[in-house]
């Protein structure tokens, strides 16, 4: 029989235009201490993203794209969405897809609210052309974040 190894995973933002978690330096300081490997699925190819998420007890990650690679994970795996805290009706959307997708996949879900902080999204960047000016406006999705470290290490002490 073989004996995987279950990996601990903590996915940076650290290249996307926003979103990004603007302490996470001191976060990253804890996550050390706790065996975890920081990851960027960025420019990582899809069946390496592929073999570690289906290794991993633990995954973390702000909200965003690389968060899809759940789907990858196995049945109880630990999921901690660090999301902006959400206060329109349309960013229900937002808040709810990856507990979605932790339900359908059997996978507990945690979440950390953090701390919204303007991002130099708008006007700067090509993506704005297809993202309603007024939504950039309006809603947390579009900031960056800043995560309280306190509880950032109360959550992470649980695995």
């Amino acid at each position: 029989k073989n004996i995987i190894k279950k990996t601990r995973l903590y996915v940076t933002r650290k290249n996307a235009s926003y979103r990004k978690i603007i302490n996470e330096s001191n976060l990253i300081d804890e996550l050390k201490l706790k065996n975890f490997q920081i990851i960027d699925t960025e420019n990582m190819p899809v069946n390496e993203q592929i073999n570690i998420f289906s290794s991993a007890e633990v995954v973390i990650s702000a909200t965003g794209s690389g968060l899809t690679n759940i789907v990858f994970c196995n049945e109880g795996t630990n999921i901690v969405e660090i999301q902006p805290k959400y206060t329109k009706k349309f960013e229900d959307v937002f808040k709810r897809r990856y507990s979605d997708i932790c339900k359908q996949l059997n996978l507990k879900y945690f979440s950390l609210k953090a701390d919204s902080i303007k991002s130099e999204l708008i006007n700067t960047n090509s993506e704005n052309k297809f993202i309603n000016p007024n939504a950039i406006k309006e809603s947390n999705y579009y900031n960056n974040l800043l995560v309280k470290k306190t509880e950032f290490k109360k959550l992470i002490d649980q695995f």
